[in-house]
């Protein structure tokens, strides 16, 4: 019996760590499986589809190519809703791949998620957010986005829409909106510029019930009514507050007439 129990013991133990790598190459002409370089996704959000999809117990790594992808995964489509959302725990971004695959170069093979859909000359037709993550368990696994460049995002919207259950705020995160994301989120070595909450809050990012940790990362001519670069609110309510490290601050502005408003950061953490 203790046998039986030890073999059924390592079986879950497999089975709660398993991996599966999916693979973005915006440079291929046509979709593949998405299971290696040579057969890989044209679009991130196909990725992540297959990705929130799939049962909790698989941690999905998503490796991306250099190019810009957008949340509509053409650039001419017009919803403004539009977003690459991630909706569940273990699942991680990685980009700065070469086109075909290769070693991982951030600088060299930047990726850029980029909210400027529609019009490219113009920001008022460009995604409310460019990236969402929300409704995410406490008890989830870590979620990870590394080494990406997120910009063009503008929420200058008004209402909410519905994302894994959670009401987001269309002027809330032009870039990101972390909404009731309390897992375990780490951004690393990521940039967030000339994105837009002109109205709202966070041009760049905003945490609302959500304490992720981000390093390494840069915060450049974003904008907003308040926290143009980051927008922090109800954090500690995750069960920790927000960890900031490494990252630079510049450009970035609030409208509000508050002193209090944040250029670069506007922290009410504790509301």
């Amino acid at each position: 019996m203790k046998r039986i129990l030890l073999i059924c013991f390592i079986i879950t133990a497999i089975r709660a760590n398993a991996q599966t790598s999916l693979y973005v190459d915006s440079s291929i002409s046509a979709s593949g499986a998405g299971t290696s370089w040579s057969a890989a996704y044209k679009t991130l959000n196909e990725a992540l589809n297959v990705a929130n999809a799939a049962s909790t117990t698989v941690q999905y790594i998503i490796n991306i190519a250099k190019g810009t992808y957008y949340p509509t995964g053409v650039q001419s489509a017009t919803n403004r809703d539009s977003a690459f959302l991630i909706a569940r725990g273990g699942v991680k971004l990685y980009g700065g791949f070469p086109s075909g695959g290769g070693a991982r170069n951030v600088s060299a093979d930047s990726v850029t998620l980029s909210g400027n859909i529609g019009t490219a000359t113009t920001a008022t037709d460009n995604s409310y957010h460019v990236m969402a993550i929300a409704g995410i368990a406490s008890t989830a696994d870590s979620i990870i986005i590394d080494g990406l460049n997120i910009s063009g995002g503008n929420a200058n919207g008004t209402g909410t829409k519905t994302l894994n259950a959670q009401a987001v705020s269309r002027n809330y995160g032009g870039g990101m909106c972390n909404m009731a994301a309390a897992g375990k989120l780490v951004i690393n070595n990521c940039s967030f510029s000339g994105n837009a909450a002109g109205g709202g809050y966070g041009g760049g990012i905003a945490n609302i019930n959500s304490a992720p940790a981000i390093a390494s990362c840069s915060f450049r001519d974003n904008i907003a009514k308040q926290g143009g670069g980051m927008y922090n609110s109800r954090t500690s309510a995750a069960g920790v507050g927000s960890v900031i490290s490494y990252c630079t601050f510049s450009g970035n502005s609030a409208t509000g007439s508050l002193i209090s408003n944040g250029g670069g950061l506007s922290d009410i953490s504790n509301n």
